[in-house]
């Protein structure tokens, strides 16, 4: 894992990750298809938060051992970042606790709990197994405050035994990462719209999948049914917080 240079403290208010259907719808559009049909339910399958009740698995939590200190940024009129601001935590008690899970629950029921790391780890890595075959079509981070220079989001085929890139974050893709950022190269696994520092809090990165039809989701689905699927960010050099945003 590449080390990043950003700042000494980072935190992430959620995430929102939408996948379309399972194993199950896989082999629905699969009949549908050699029928020729084009029922209504086929083309228009439902989507959601399948963060929701999954295991999400972290590196460090916030006050594991003791008592802890972390901080949080806020925005100036001039667009740029106030002094951090800290506060205490400590997972033995409730109301100092960011536990992984508060990454998964309700944004409207309990929109101020969310995951918090320890504070200057040298790498940390958010792991999210989905248990079931699903195919993905977004994926939403909102940070709390200012967003990382750099990370990665891979994918494991296999229970997590080997993990490949699926997508790359970095303020710079050729010095950080050697590849081209597609902002100027269309397709290029590198990107830059998500790594600038501001807005010190709530400054998003996603990856939204586009399809020209649905028959295009369909094909996609249907060469896609790989077996149970995990995803992970690993980030450098970072202290983070994160929640899962509801659909």
């Amino acid at each position: 894992m590449r080390v990043f240079s950003i700042f000494p403290a980072m935190d992430v208010l959620g995430w929102l990750v939408v996948l379309l259907g399972s194993s199950t719808l896989a082999a629905g559009l699969s009949s549908v298809v050699r029928i020729g049909s084009h029922c209504e339910k086929a083309c228009n399958p439902r989507m959601g938060n399948i963060a929701i009740g999954r295991s999400l698995r972290t590196q460090t939590t916030c006050g594991y051992n003791n008592t802890e200190l972390f901080c949080t940024y806020s925005e100036k009129p001039d667009q740029t970042c106030n002094e951090p601001k800290c506060d205490k935590c400590n997972t033995a008690l409730p109301r100092l606790s960011h536990p992984p899970s508060a990454m998964a629950d309700s944004t409207f029921k309990l929109p101020r709990t969310w995951w918090q790391s320890t504070r200057d780890t040298p790498q940390e890595v958010i792991q999210l197994d989905l248990e079931a075959k699903f195919y993905f079509t977004h994926l939403i981070m909102v940070f709390k405050s200012p967003r990382p220079a750099a990370m990665i989001l891979e994918r494991s085929r296999d229970f997590g035994l080997t993990w490949r890139p699926y997508k790359f974050f970095a303020t710079n893709c050729p010095a950080t990462f050697q590849l081209a950022d597609d902002v100027v190269e269309k397709g290029s696994l590198c990107t830059s719209r998500y790594s600038q520092a501001f807005p010190c809090s709530g400054g998003e990165a996603s990856i939204i999948k586009e399809f020209n039809n649905a028959w295009n989701v369909y094909k996609v689905i249907l060469k896609n049914k790989d077996g149970k699927i995990s995803l992970r960010f690993q980030y450098g050099q970072i202290s983070w917080s994160a929640r899962l945003l509801s659909a």
